[in-house]
């Protein structure tokens, strides 16, 4: 069951990335919801930015998998899921 979790740990991320990249070449920076990587996005490459910020937060999960932080990590793909996996989905079905 945590070797599960992590998948969909990755899943999401993998998911996530991908959404954002459509997202960001349809709708341009301003759909990205992390003003951070939003920041990022408008003065370096889009896909640079995205892949780092999937890297680091693949990192983070990999820190939490191997410190047995099953909980943290699964609460994790919850809010994922949540606030980017399905707000993605909704805008990458509606604008096709």
């Amino acid at each position: 069951m945590k070797n599960l979790i992590f998948v969909c740990f990755l899943l999401v991320q993998l998911f996530d990335g991908w959404a954002t990249f459509h997202g960001v070449s349809l709708f341009g920076t301003s759909i990205e919801g992390n003003p951070l990587l939003r920041f990022l996005m408008d003065r370096y490459d889009v896909l640079l930015v995205i892949v780092t910020g999937k890297a680091v937060a693949v990192g983070l999960g990999t820190v939490l998998h191997l410190y047995k932080r099953h909980k943290m990590l699964a609460a994790s793909v919850l809010f994922y899921l949540v606030v980017a996996v399905l707000p993605w989905t909704y805008l990458l079905l509606k604008s096709s």
